[in-house]
Parts: C-alpha cells; sequence; structure tokens
C-alpha cells in the first residue's frame, strides 16, 4: 500500500495547506495557528513546523495531511521550455508512504512502514534550434527496516523495504543528492529530427507520439519501459550518459540510443556511472490513418561488473567463481491497433542471446536484484 501526493512549482497544494491548519486550529486553539481564509506564507509555514516541535509533533504528520487532502493530484510532464520565458524552471515533489506486510519469516519483520520522498528541480531552454536541460534530484527514504532482509537465501528481502536498506550499505535513513539530467539537444529542419548527447531520461516504445489517443494509452500502459526504462516506481530513479537521436517523417521514425547507466534506482546516489552499457535500434510506423502502429527493434547489452554475484540456476561455487562479463542481444517487434475503441496487439516473441566472455555461455544470467543495478524488465509480460 502506498500513499502519494506531488506538487509542481505552477501548482503547489495550497489548499489543502489551509485543511492543515484548520486542522491545527481545531486541536490547539485559533491563537496558536495562522489565520484561516488568507494566502498561506512562508512564514506561517516556519511557524507550523515550530508549532510541531513544541508540541513534540513530528513534521511529517503536516505532510501527511496535506497529501491527504491532495492524494489526487497529477504529477507534472517532463518540463518544457516556456514561449515567454528565456528560461523553464520546473519543481517536482514527490513523497510516499508505504506500508508493507509481506509472508511471514520470523524473526525477520515482514509488517513494516517508510517513507518516501523525491525532490526534482529542472531549469532548461530552448534557443532556436537548441535546447537544454539541468535537473538535479534529492531522493530520501525515512524509516527502514533493519530486519526486513532474512539471511536465508530463498526468502532474501521482504518487500522494496528491505531492498532499499540491502542497496544504501545497511541504512535506515538514507539520502543523497545528484544530477538528474543534463544533456544539450539540437533540433535539425522539422520536428522530427533531433539529435541530444549528455545524461537523459530514456524510455523504450515511446520513439512516437500517436495521434490516436486509443494507441498512444496502449503504448504508455502496455509497450513502453520493457526492455529499457527510468524505474520510475523507485525513489532513485534511472538516467543515461550517452547519445540519442530521432530520424523520421510523418509516419515513421526511426530511434538510435547508445548509452552506459548510472546508479540510482534502489540507491540513492545516482550520480556513479556503472559498467553498463547499451545499444538501442528502433523502427516505428504508423498506418491506416493513425489506427495501426508498429515497431521493430534491436538491443545490446553489456554488463562489465565482474564482481557482481550472478544470480541463475547454477551452484553458487560455480557462480562465484564467475567473473565474466555478461552480453545479451534482444530483438523484437510488435503491432497494436485500435478500430471503434477496442484494442488489439500481437507481438512478435523478442530472441534473447546470451553469452559471456570468450564465448562461454551461461544459463538464465540475470543482474542480482539486490545490487538495484538490473536495467531490462521482464520482456513482454
Amino acid at each position: 500500500m502506498a500513499f502519494e501526493w506531488s506538487a509542481s512549482a505552477g501548482a503547489f497544494p495550497y489548499g489543502a495547506l489551509r485543511r492543515s491548519v484548520n486542522l491545527f486550529r481545531k486541536r490547539y486553539g485559533t491563537s496558536k495557528c495562522p489565520r484561516a481564509g488568507r494566502p498561506l506564507t512562508w512564514v506561517d509555514l516556519y511557524f507550523l513546523a515550530g508549532l510541531m516541535k513544541n508540541n513534540s509533533i513530528s513534521l511529517f504528520l503536516l505532510l501527511v495531511a496535506t497529501g491527504l487532502a491532495n492524494a489526487q493530484a497529477t504529477p507534472p510532464a517532463s518540463p518544457a521550455p516556456s514561449s515567454t520565458l528565456p528560461v523553464s524552471i520546473s519543481v517536482y515533489d514527490r513523497t510516499r508512504v508505504n506500508a508493507w506486510q509481506w509472508f511471514a519469516a520470523p524473526p525477520q519483520s515482514e509488517s513494516y512502514a517508510y517513507v518516501e520522498s523525491l525532490v526534482r528541480l529542472s531549469v532548461a531552454q530552448k534557443v532556436k534550434h537548441w535546447d537544454w536541460q539541468l535537473e538535479l534530484a534529492q531522493p530520501a527514504v525515512l524509516g527502514l527496516p533493519k530486519d526486513a532482509v532474512s539471511p536465508v537465501a530463498a526468502q532474501g528481502q521482504m518487500g522494496l523495504g528491505g531492498t532499499y536498506y540491502a542497496a544504501n550499505g545497511n541504512n535506515t535513513e538514507p539520502a543523497a543528492a545528484f544530477l538528474k539530467q543534463g544533456f544539450v539537444r539540437y533540433r535539425f529542419a522539422g520536428t522530427d529530427k533531433k539529435l541530444r548527447v549528455g545524461r537523459f531520461e530514456f524510455i523504450d516504445g515511446q520513439e512516437t507520439q500517436p495521434e490516436n489517443a486509443t494507441i498512444g494509452w496502449l503504448q504508455t500502459n502496455r509497450i513502453s519501459h520493457r526492455l529499457i526504462g527510468n524505474f520510475g516506481f523507485s525513489n532513485a530513479q534511472r538516467s543515461f550518459d550517452g547519445i540519442d537521436g530521432h530520424y523520421g517523417s510523418g509516419t515513421w521514425d526511426l530511434t538510435a540510443m547508445a548509452g552506459r547507466a548510472d546508479q540510482g534506482v534502489y540507491n540513492m546516489n545516482g550520480n556513479p556511472e556503472l559498467n553498463v552499457d547499451l545499444q538501442y535500434l528502433a523502427f516505428s510506423k504508423s498506418a491506416l490513418k493513425q489506427h495501426l502502429l508498429w515497431r521493430a527493434f534491436g538491443l545490446s547489452y553489456h554488463d562489465g561488473r565482474t564482481g557482481v554475484l550472478k544470480v541463475d540456476n547454477r551452484a553458487l561455487a560455480v557462480r562465484q567463481a564467475d567473473h565474466k562479463n555478461i552480453r545479451i542481444g534482444s530483438y523484437g517487434g510488435e503491432t497494436y491497433e485500435s478500430s471503434h475503441g477496442s484494442l488489439a496487439a500481437r507481438r512478435m516473441v523478442p530472441q534473447h542471446r546470451r553469452r559471456q566472455s570468450h564465448g562461454q555461455h551461461a544459463q538464465h544470467v540475470l543482474p542480482d536484484p539486490a545490487d538495484s543495478t538490473d536495467l531490462c524488465a521482464p520482456p513482454f509480460l
């Protein structure tokens, strides 16, 4: 179970804060709270924080009260340069309260709660054919359980609380700040030709923006993130250092991307670059007046972290002695169409070629989930 609220610079939940003020008025009297009905100021926020401290009430309770009143807020889209201002500034705040009840495995904790917070501050600008963006991220997780990781290998981490705890050096309050995105992009003549270099988020399956709303929904909710994504469900999320480009015209698009993965995801420090690289190429085309969209793709994945224990069905001693690189090649495609509000999707099951250096093969080689660095979600679930 997760409770979440989010706000942007242009849509701060002042109404929800006013309702929080009214709650304080009822409990502590009108003399101790800012007057309801007038616009709140930052002085009021500091006042509330001090009041809560004096009455041994956590500032977290104010955030919860605010979030409950604004739980339906929609996270803002990626910041886009304003047409009237030379520089666009965006602030995104996502706070979540998670309550877990895992399978019982005494003496480890299977029931616990913790708080996630993610703040993203972005500055962007567009100048003729050029645009750039700098974005800082500050993720934090508070109140992680110390006993949600079982020493029994078959039990492992009991929910994401145990995963966050293990991925951050057994820290119950991990927090960090890092460069989330920093790139320069050049847009050639036409809207479908552009080249970007730097640090950025990349999601496969979203190479095009269909005009058909039904196709767009299917693309966003059923196709994207299958092989490459930003791990948006996690607190630190993921970016890539590299280059990507789009070349298209009207109904078709050719997308290419090459990059190295940054850490992040379950580890709050997303700044370091991993020894993991990938190359991706996809061709997409719409037809039948935007009622049909198909895509063919290829992906090459290389994991050079030779010190990470591989997770597969071989004996433990064999895996501990295996320090070779992992290389995975995947290719496939899909078609999806809409007709009178109905959906239909057909996928060619992707083919995977897994091999280690020097031609030695491994069986069912997957990245270690405890290492928080796996790139690929299970394909085509």
